[in-house]
């Protein structure tokens, strides 16, 4: 995951949405809604410095989801997906190909 930041150019902080599923994590990019964390009751103390939605949705603009894909045979990734605003802004103002086709507009 730190590997993935240091790629991507965004610090840890500026990450607004964390998934193991690559679709979910575009989602909730494009719609500004974070799923709900199902039967969550009573999480521990640690957990309250993390933005979570118990199970119902929440409404929130995200700028950056991180997604990670683990696999049983070692082959894992993480992934950055950034809205298209925030990636034009980190280059300021400039575009590249290769992020116009990675960003979610």
């Amino acid at each position: 995951m730190r590997n993935a930041l240091t790629m991507a150019g965004v610090d840890q902080s500026q990450i607004g949405y964390v998934n193991a599923h690559a679709m979910v994590s575009v989602q909730v990019l494009r719609e500004g809604l974070l799923p709900p964390t199902i039967n969550l009751t009573g999480p521990e103390d640690i957990a309250d410095k993390f933005d979570l939605a118990p199970n119902v949705a929440k409404a929130k603009s995200v700028d950056y989801a991180l997604s990670n894909s683990l696999d049983f045979g070692g082959v894992n990734a993480t992934l950055v997906f950034g809205r298209i605003q925030a990636i034009t802004a980190y280059l300021g103002g400039k575009v590249l190909t290769k992020a116009r086709a990675m960003a979610i507009p």
